[in-house]
This record gives C-alpha cells, structure tokens and sequence, in this order.
C-alpha cells in the first residue's frame, strides 16, 4: 500500500530532487489522513443516521432527497476542511463537487484561490436550516404514521368547518 512512499522515504537523502519528492508524497498522505479522520465522512454519518431512524422525505420536499443532502454536506465539508488546514487553492474534490451542484449557488473552481464569500456563507447557513426543517417535518410525519404534515393540519381545518 505505501511501498512507493517508503522507497521515497529511503531515497530522500539522495539529493534535493529526492527530499522534494518524499516532502510532496509526506504532505499529501498527511492531508487525506486528516480529512479521512475529521470531516470527510460526515455526509455518510447522516445517510446513516436517516436510514436507521426510518426517516422519509417529507411530503413538503419534492425537489432534492437524501442523496443530494449527503452530497451538499460533502461539499461543506471539504470546504471546511480546505479552510481549517489553510488551503489557499480551491481542491479538485471541492472544484468537483461545486461542479455537480450548480443549483447550490457555489462559484469554486479547483486550482483557483479559495475565498469564501458571503454568499457561500449564506448557503451554508440556508441549507442547515432547510436540513433541520426537513428532519423535523420527516419526524413528525413518521410519528404521524406517514401521513403528509401539512395536509393534515389542512384536513383537520377543514373537518372542522364541516361541523
């Protein structure tokens, strides 16, 4: 698995080209360990947590499900994951990400500078909101026995008008 960073490791005291190699192979094996370790897993988490709790889309969503959730969480994720380690460039995972997601409202492309507009903040903080919403409405129509939420409040209003 790490055969050739051991031959880059032997070799590094050969020359400058050498100890160039083994630092470029170090640094990048230190920044996936990082990101597998802290964040880069967390959109697995939730389709975890929303498949073992039973939860379902709520009837008040129709446009996006679980598998864009897990994907913008993602997104997120490496974005803060570029941030918190003082990345300077937008990653190819990043660039790829935003890419497949034009209806978020990102504007990151990879090898370009990472900055972090006040738009993207604004994304951020919409989509946890939209997030928290849609747990709470796929709560209560999971208790509700799968009924949509907002038709029954609709129904019970008008049950009570026929009375």
């Amino acid at each position: 698995m790490h055969k050739e960073q051991r031959r880059l490791y032997r070799d590094r005291t050969l020359g400058a080209e050498q100890e160039a190699a083994w630092n470029a192979a170090w640094a990048e094996r230190m920044t996936g360990w990082r990101r597998k370790r802290i964040y880069d897993g967390l959109h697995r988490v939730f389709r975890a947590f929303w498949e073992r709790t039973g939860l379902k889309r709520s009837s008040a969503y129709t446009e996006s499900d679980i598998d864009d959730w897990c994907r913008t969480i993602e997104t997120i994720s490496e974005l803060r994951n570029l941030l918190v380690h003082g990345e300077n460039l937008v990653s190819q995972r990043l660039g790829d990400l935003v890419a497949d997601q034009p209806w978020l409202g990102m504007q990151h492309t990879a090898g370009q500078i990472l900055e972090v507009s006040l738009l993207d903040i604004m994304i951020v903080e919409r989509f946890f909101t939209d997030l928290i919403m849609q747990i709470n409405d796929s709560l209560m129509e999971l208790a509700a026995g799968g009924k949509p939420i907002m038709k029954m409040g609709l129904d019970e209003a008008a049950k009570g008008k026929e009375a």
